[in-house]
């Protein structure tokens, strides 16, 4: 059984690594690999080729850290972790979130600990085993189509607002 764990993750990266020691070019490289193989398990309908991912560099508990939740700031303080985001075309498609996916990844070891998608769902825990392996673990993506105005506005006249104004009372 243990021999078909890192089989059955596939591409899932079980050993640690620290993001921290790795070049600019191969932490980039890395983040992309991991957070391609976690959308495409948990969520492959909201997988974007849209290149280059948005790679964001977070510490937790810091002022600039505007995602993590309470929680996470009492038990990780200080800890960092990576946010990949996935954009997206906004003339097909729009996501209330303003990304179809973003993976979070900790800096320290490399390991892939949330998933969300642009419509609000997500996991977290992904890097335990029976969360990874259990199919029931994906979101199913429906798109949302832009909004597209339903008439021309036209500049009002004076006149006509007065005459609107006047019809009112």
């Amino acid at each position: 059984m243990l021999l078909t764990l890192p089989a059955a993750a596939q591409s899932w990266n079980m050993d640690s690594i620290n993001l921290e020691t790795l070049t600019a070019g191969e932490r980039r490289a890395y983040l992309t690999r991991m957070a391609d193989s976690v959308v495409m398990r948990f969520g492959p309908g909201y997988y974007r080729k849209v290149k280059p991912h948005v790679i964001r560099r977070i510490v937790v508990g810091e002022s600039t850290d505007s995602i993590s939740s309470s929680k996470m700031r009492r038990e990780y303080k200080g800890r960092a972790y990576y946010a990949v985001y996935y954009p997206y075309d906004t003339s097909y498609e729009v996501f209330n979130w303003g990304y179809a996916a973003r993976v979070y990844i900790w800096a320290d070891n490399g390991e892939a600990y949330s998933v969300m998608f642009g419509h609000g769902w997500g996991y977290v825990g992904i890097s335990d085993p029976k969360i990874y392996n259990d199919k029931r673990y994906v979101v199913t993506y429906e798109r949302v189509p832009p909004r597209q105005l339903h008439r021309v506005i036209r500049r009002v006249s004076k006149e006509d607002l007065e005459k609107a104004r006047g019809e009112d009372r």
